[in-house]
């Protein structure tokens, strides 16, 4: 009996200790700050309290209670270039929202005008002309794009996850975004789920079954055409890169 009746006690103190500290103003939110983590190209700090602004913060609210999660959304949706990476709580009562700014990485085409989006397919720009954009066109993702509006994500499927895995696959093959953009004139995803990297040469490569091994199926058709042993950027055709046998096979076909 004296044992059950001292953890009764002691887990009622432990629920004192805890609504003290959940309604005590020393925890509860006071400041909120915005630290890049990489050198913006636009956005500088001088922006800073016109962003944060748009997170519509709770001050006052106990530091323990925040719902970090609303307020990454608020900060994406009212600021296309913004790219919150997470939200840092330093005790007592303060936040630091830790960014990076979106960059440009390719371009949909609606009825009548384009989507300028970010690698993961965040809505940064809707232009009307794009004769002086020079991104990729991205073609057939099999998504409605018509609801999108600014600082919207396309919504979620094969082709979309594929696409938002093309950057990162490029850049184990040491291709920057600044390369990609050079290269490739548009990616199109095929109804038999083969993603076409249409290219700035004469040349295209086909990706078959791109959602596994991406990097290295890319990786495999552009050291096709540029490595020492390749057919050299003057190619002419197609890059075909299928699995076979647990391998993946490459095959260039003169215009093809």
């Amino acid at each position: 009996m004296k044992t059950k009746r001292l953890t009764i006690m002691l887990v009622l103190f432990a629920i004192i200790v805890l609504m003290v500290v959940l309604s005590s103003t020393v925890f509860s939110l006071q400041k909120v700050q915005l630290s890049f983590l990489e050198i913006p190209n636009t956005l500088s700090m001088s922006d800073a309290s016109s962003i944060l602004e748009t997170a519509d913060f709770d001050y006052g609210t106990s530091v323990f209670l925040i719902d970090k999660a609303k307020y990454i959304d608020n900060l994406e949706k009212n600021n296309p270039k913004l790219k919150v990476i997470g939200i840092e709580t330093r005790f007592p009562n303060e936040l630091v929202v830790q960014v990076v700014e979106r960059e440009e990485f390719c371009i949909i085409e609606r009825i009548n005008d384009y989507l300028v989006c970010d690698s993961d397919l965040k809505v940064l720009r809707i232009v009307d002309d794009i004769s002086l954009i020079d991104l990729p066109l991205v073609e057939n993702l099999g998504i409605d794009t018509s609801y999108l509006e600014l600082g919207d994500f396309a919504s979620v499927c094969v082709n979309t996850y594929v696409f938002k895995n093309i950057e990162d696959a490029f850049w184990e093959c040491y291709y920057e975004r600044a390369n990609v953009i050079n290269l490739v004139k548009k990616f199109v995803f095929k109804e038999d789920g083969t993603l076409s990297i249409v290219t700035n040469f004469n040349f295209r490569i086909e990706i078959q079954y791109p959602t596994r091994d991406l990097s290295q199926k890319i990786s495999c058709g552009l050291q096709s055409v540029f490595s020492d042993e390749g057919v050299g950027e003057d190619f002419v055709g197609l890059v075909k890169v299928i699995e076979s046998n647990d391998s993946i096979v490459v095959y260039t076909i003169p215009n093809g």
